[in-house]
């Protein structure tokens, strides 16, 4: 009797919390239940919110607030089908609300959708020319379909509404440096880093566009300043590696690549670049390896088959070198016919 008592006991608390949950606004106005879901937001109590905003909905139909409200929390909640819903029914209600077309915008951004995301931001933007957000989402969409022009126009549009924005400077700076204006890139990422001297991508970019102009104790101190703001992304390793790679420090650049394998171990290009500076220092053995696992990784690099096959030559295995000379040509790597000749000669002569 005692375990049927308990079991039914536990099975009337639990439906005292479902009913307290799902009824937790049916005494209240549609405002006061708008206002308790927004608590719960604010709580990171998203199912009672939601349970709150529906009510809402249910006590009136046309609560746009309640809609967009519900559309954001299943936003975050990673419900992105029905965040849409919601947004969409606030723009059939009130088409000139421009929040839902910003809150859709954002879903389709993060789907993949950046046409349709670009049409719900500019939608936004002709409602409320002064947006940032709007101007700012369809900037990041713009820059995914690599229309460059666009993207520095809404950046540029962004700071004109606020000054202190600091992504909107970085994210110019990388159109700008996709474009090859590699002086107004640094000049944008170096506000960036004025307004937030914590931003490590920042730092990090602008010692992309020091490494390709060749100034490379530049890049290296951003790189540096970067990985002391964040140590655990490969690519900032990655990249002041090939900066003491091309300055001649291979001791240094191997640590690089090392760090960037231990934080990503398919990193191919680590792998490839740390087999080149193995190679410069005459560790023919070790920058085989270091291919080896690059191609494990990734068959088609045709740069790591020509790497192997150079590293073959100098220990003197000129079959293998041959082979590999192949297959990068195969994959599409350019190789100098004399030298083919030569090593074919080299290989009758063995």
């Amino acid at each position: 009797m005692s375990l049927k008592y308990n079991l039914i006991k536990r099975s009337l608390l639990a439906m005292i919390v479902f009913f307290v949950l799902a009824f937790n606004c049916y005494a209240q106005t549609a405002k006061e239940c708008l206002k308790s879901g927004i608590t719960f937001v604010k709580e990171e109590k998203y199912i009672q919110a939601i349970a709150d905003f529906t009510r809402a909905i249910e006590l009136n139909s046309k609560f746009i607030d309640a809609y967009y409200s519900r559309g954001l929390t299943y936003d975050y909640q990673g419900k992105f089908a029905q965040a849409i819903s919601d947004y969409s029914k606030v723009i059939e209600i009130n088409s000139k609300y421009a929040y839902a077309y910003d809150g859709r915008g954002r879903i389709y951004f993060k789907q993949g959708n950046f046409t349709q995301a670009i049409s719900d931001y500019t939608k936004s933007i002709e409602i409320n020319p002064n947006n940032e957000d709007a101007y700012y989402g369809r900037g990041l969409a713009y820059a995914k379909q690599s229309k460059l022009p666009q993207v520095i126009s809404d950046f540029t549009k962004v700071i004109g509404i606020n000054p202190k924005y600091s992504k909107a400077y970085f994210h110019r700076g990388v159109a700008y440096y996709g474009q090859g204006n590699l002086t107004q890139a640094v000049a944008d990422f170096t506000k960036a880093i004025e307004i937030n001297p914590k931003y490590s991508m920042a730092y990090n970019d602008r010692g992309s566009v020091f490494y390709n102009r060749k100034k490379y104790d530049q890049a290296i101190a951003d790189y540096t300043r970067a990985i002391e703001l964040n140590s655990k992304d490969a690519k900032i390793f990655y990249g002041r590696g090939i900066a003491y790679d091309d300055k001649g420090d291979y001791n240094q650049a191997v640590a690089d690549y090392t760090k960037a394998i231990d934080l990503n171990p398919k990193y191919v290009k680590a792998y490839t670049d740390r087999g080149i500076a193995y190679k410069h220092q005459g560790n023919y053995d070790q920058a085989i390896s270091d291919y080896n696992k690059a191609l494990e990784i990734d068959p088609k690099q045709g740069a790591s088959y020509y790497n192997r096959a150079v590293a073959y030559y100098s220990k003197q295995e000129y079959a293998k070198a041959r082979e590999d000379f192949k297959k990068a040509e195969a994959l599409g790597v350019t190789i100098d016919p004399k030298f083919i000749s030569t090593l074919k000669e080299v290989i009758r002569e063995k």
